[in-house]
C-alpha cells in the first residue's frame, strides 16, 4: 500500500482511490499497455472510450489514428490475457458517433 504525502492528498479532497494489481501490472509492457491498465483500473468503464479521447488523454494526440487504434486493440488483448479485463469490443460513442472501445472489467 502506498500513501500520498499530506500536501499531495489535499489535491484530492473527495478521497477517491484506485487499487492497482501490481502483479498484473508487472506483466505488461511499459507504455500503452500500462497506461490503459491504470486508466481502466481507476474508472468504471461504463462508457465507450473513443480513440480520439484516449489519444489525447495519454499524451499521443499527434499519432496516426489508425495506428493508435491498432495499438489500443493489441494492448487490450494483452489485458484480457493477463485477466485484467474480461473483454473489449468495438463500439461508437452514442453522442459523437466516434469509434472506440467498450471494456468489461468485471
Amino acid at each position: 500500500v502506498a500513501t500520498l504525502h499530506e500536501e499531495v492528498s489535499n489535491l484530492f479532497p473527495t478521497r477517491h482511490f484506485a487499487y492497482l494489481n501490481i502483479d498484473k501490472r508487472k506483466q505488461l509492457t511499459e507504455g500503452i499497455q500500462t497506461w490503459l491498465f491504470d486508466y481502466i483500473s481507476s474508472n468504471d468503464c461504463t462508457m465507450v472510450m473513443t480513440y480520439a479521447a484516449l489519444r489525447e488523454a495519454c499524451g499521443r494526440p499527434e499519432e496516426d489514428p489508425k495506428q493508435f487504434a491498432d495499438y489500443v486493440k493489441a494492448a487490450l488483448a494483452r489485458l484480457v490475457t493477463i485477466g485484467a479485463i474480461v473483454k473489449f469490443e468495438a463500439a461508437k460513442c452514442p453522442h459523437t458517433r466516434k469509434p472506440g472501445m467498450l471494456v468489461t472489467n468485471k
